[in-house]
């Protein structure tokens, strides 16, 4: 049973100023509804004439945030047939960190490697492999923490690959999922709440979650405090510069209100990692979502709802992701930001 509206309905606060440079944001978007899981309410964002940083406004008090995660996909335990496809590509996803990212303590067959090596010459691909274990390849396996580690599916994955691993996530129902699912150790906590001991971790991934929290600064701060000397910090995050972006502007999948409160560029991302006090080692963008951004922002842009039509105007929509895909895959290998993700690495000084 549905609850009531009053139940569901998001108290909120005004954020006017941007969080880099305090200076007034100008309105791009207002009126946007909650397509994907029918949160009520009316949103908008707001853009910083200097920092090209993107912020909802009005946005959820932090006291009532949980109201906008209450049907999110992190929720959702793997059924049956989910988890045969996903053992029937996994031989796949094994082959490629193997050959693209050096795991080969994995147990892979000798052909099964032949063809993660064929596949590995691929850019879309190769990408993606590094992307799943958030670039992290090449790096020794060691304390690892996940913050807003979701249905903890990444962190069962990486403790496949020797590390260490521990999951923070604020979500009750997500921490049961992840249990249920993947048996990972997990935190039902805030980062800042769960009072961590200083410099325990090698590597601390942040996998599309900075774009949720009310103060990005404060929790890259809190990264580079449990981050040991020489640590790894990997951010992913939709980035506000991409294609699919500047072609669907408010109907752009990545916008996601209420659930996105800021939004990043390679640059606003770059200068919210220095304010935390950490050493930006590289920023890139990936094309490896653009398909299926592409797909969901068509929808939205035409019907507010996913792709329906006839199996010739199903096939027709693949395609032209698929082109859409291709055109981006492109510019990005061509050194333009224009990738539907943002990639961040950043370390701690020894």
């Amino acid at each position: 049973m549905a609850a009531p509206e009053s139940d569901r309905a998001i108290r909120t606060e005004a954020a006017r100023d941007c969080l880099l440079c305090a200076s007034p944001g100008t309105p791009l978007y207002e009126g946007l509804r909650d397509v994907l899981f029918g949160i009520p309410g009316a949103w908008g964002f707001l853009r910083c004439p200097s920092c090209s940083l993107l912020w909802l406004n009005p946005r959820p008090e932090l006291r009532d945030i949980a109201k906008a995660y209450q049907n999110y996909h992190t929720h959702a335990r793997d059924d049956p047939a989910h988890i045969k496809s996903q053992a029937c590509l996994r031989w796949l996803r094994d082959a490629l960190l193997v050959s693209s990212c050096g795991y080969t303590q994995l147990p892979v067959s000798h052909g099964c490697r032949w063809v993660g090596k064929a596949l590995g010459f691929l850019p879309t691909l190769r990408e993606m492999a590094r992307a799943n274990v958030m670039f992290l390849d090449g790096v020794r396996p060691g304390r690892l923490l996940d913050v807003g580690s979701g249905n903890g599916r990444f962190l069962h994955k990486m403790r496949r690959l020797g590390w260490g691993v521990l999951g923070i996530e604020n979500d009750p129902q997500a921490v049961i999922a992840s249990r249920h699912t993947c048996d990972v150790p997990v935190i039902e906590s805030t980062l800042e709440e769960a009072n961590l001991k200083g410099q325990s971790f090698d590597a601390i991934t942040l996998r599309h979650t900075i774009e949720h929290v009310h103060a990005p600064i404060g929790l890259l701060a809190e990264c580079r405090r449990l981050l040991r000397p020489g640590g790894r910090l990997v951010v992913l995050t939709p980035n506000v510069e991409s294609l699919a972006h500047r072609a669907f502007g408010p109907s752009w999948r990545g916008l996601e209100a209420p659930r996105h409160l800021h939004l990043f560029s390679p640059g606003s991302l770059t200068r919210t990692a220095q304010a935390a006090g950490l050493n930006v080692q590289r920023v890139t963008t990936s094309a490896r979502t653009a398909y299926g951004i592409w797909s969901l922002s068509r929808a939205i842009s035409r019907t507010s709802s996913l792709p329906a039509g006839s199996p010739l105007a199903a096939r027709r929509l693949r395609l032209d992701g698929l082109a859409f895909h291709a055109l981006e895959q492109c510019l990005v290998s061509s050194s333009m930001g224009c990738g539907e993700e943002v990639a961040l690495v950043a370390t701690v000084a020894p």
